[in-house]
Order: C-alpha cells, then structure tokens, then sequence
C-alpha cells in the first residue's frame, strides 16, 4: 500500500518491467499484503470492496499484475495469485438468486430510460414546466 498516485503508478510500472510485485514493493518501500480468496462483494482491509473498487480484477489471469488502483486513502497495485471458478452445484445453486437480480437491474433501467425520454418529450413539447427556484431536490439524486 502507498500513499500518493504517482507512486502507485510507479510501482504498478516497476512490477510490471520486472514481473515481480514483491521485488518491486521492496525496493520502493510499499507494504505487501495477502489476502483469502475474495468474491465481488467481499471487503479486504485497507483496500474495500473488490467489486466496487477494482472489479477489473476477477476479469484477471492468475500471474497478472494490475495498474495502479485508488482505493480511496491509498493506492493498490495487485498481483492475482489464484483464481477460483465456483462449481457447477454453487452455479445452479445461485442461479435464481442471480437471474432475479439481473432482472430486476434491467427493469430499473428499462423504467429509467423511459421516463427521463417522456420527461424530456414532455418539456420539449411545452407540456410541462419546471419552475427551477420551487423546484425540491428529488432525494436520492
């Protein structure tokens, strides 16, 4: 872990040149850190949500160093050492679990599009009108 960007990109670029995190870490003072395997909600100290922060990384080869990665108050550079694929039975397992999200996601999109294109069809046309000053923030935006 580092403190600064420009070092976090130099170690991301010294890693990468001599393909080896921990040298590179070393001579340039970093501390290295290892973790369990890790799922895209999973939180790992001083870095936070995997999925959130760096979702690149389960995108990854085993062997592979990242860029540098702003984890908030520090910079990460990663190496991912072992990549574990889930089995066929936590697949079916999940399954309905994860098609409802996704269906639900899309539906939320799909109801998004929409009425911004009705919103904005509506004041083009003059059919509604939006007085700025008496106009209350919408919570959640």
């Amino acid at each position: 872990m580092l403190e600064g960007s420009q070092k976090t990109a130099e170690l991301a670029a010294k890693a990468k040149s001599m393909n080896d995190l921990g040298k590179a870490a070393k001579e340039m003072g970093a501390t290295v850190k290892t973790s369990d395997f890790v799922g895209q909600n999973s939180q790992v100290p001083d870095f936070g949500a995997v999925g959130r922060v760096a979702p690149q990384m389960f995108e990854m080869n085993p062997g592979t160093i990242t860029g540098p990665i702003n984890a908030g108050r520090t910079g990460v550079v990663a190496k991912l050492l072992l990549k574990q694929e889930p089995s066929p039975d936590e697949i079916a397992k999940n399954l309905d679990q994860t098609r409802d999200q996704l269906l639900d996601q899309k539906r939320q999109e799909a109801f998004g599009v929409f009425a911004n294109t009705i919103i904005s069809e509506y004041k083009k046309n003059n059919r509604v009108r939006v007085n700025a000053k008496q106009q209350a923030p919408i919570p959640g935006q």
